[in-house]
């Protein structure tokens, strides 16, 4: 289970960075991971994480009441992401 992913900027900064620990850790496949909220620093790398290792559940806490300009355009790639996935 993943609990956030970061942030989407710094290059890929944080994807890189998860990915590095589960590669550590054996881990090959995130079988649930979780949105605790839709600022960016906890979804903005899902879609980055997601191109490097296969998601399977996405779990958050449904809609979007966020009204923070930016953050629509980042909670749009996260949700096209959630919808590849159960």
């Amino acid at each position: 289970m993943l609990v956030d992913a970061g942030y989407t900027s710094f290059e890929g900064r944080d994807a890189k960075r998860i990915l590095a620990a589960a590669r550590d850790a054996g881990v090959a496949r995130i079988d649930y991971l979780v949105a605790t909220h839709y600022h960016q620093d906890h979804i903005g790398g899902i879609p980055q994480i997601a191109a490097l290792l296969p998601v399977g559940t996405y779990v958050d806490h449904g809609k979007n009441y966020e009204t923070i300009k930016d953050v629509r355009a980042l909670v749009a790639a996260y949700v096209a992401q959630r919808d590849t996935g159960r």
